[in-house]
């Protein structure tokens, strides 16, 4: 199970997240993919709030995956033109 994190995290460390995420799922060395997962287990423990459970290596990867997940539904799902209401398929926002 995730721990829900605060959703006030500075837009420079979300963005380094989300980056290292991609690095993660990019990277096919497990050491090396571990050393990611911790570098951000670092961060997000500095921006936990004190009454909050710690979190750890297993929940960081955890979010990556459901970050994934979440990112490939939300790419792959067909979209609904707002001017024709054809359904548009292939386009991808980054």
């Amino acid at each position: 199970m995730i721990r829900k994190l605060p959703l006030n995290l500075p837009p420079n460390i979300a963005r380094a997240f989300v980056e290292d995420m991609r690095a993660y799922f990019a990277e096919e060395d497990r050491r090396k993919r571990d050393e990611i997962a911790l570098r951000q287990l670092h961060v997000l423990r500095e921006h936990q709030g004190p009454r909050q459970q710690a979190l750890g290596l297993s929940d960081v990867k955890a979010m990556f995956m459901q970050m994934k997940i979440t990112r490939v539904r939300a790419v792959d799902k067909p979209r609904v033109s707002l001017f024709s209401r054809k359904s548009v398929y292939g386009l991808r926002h980054a």
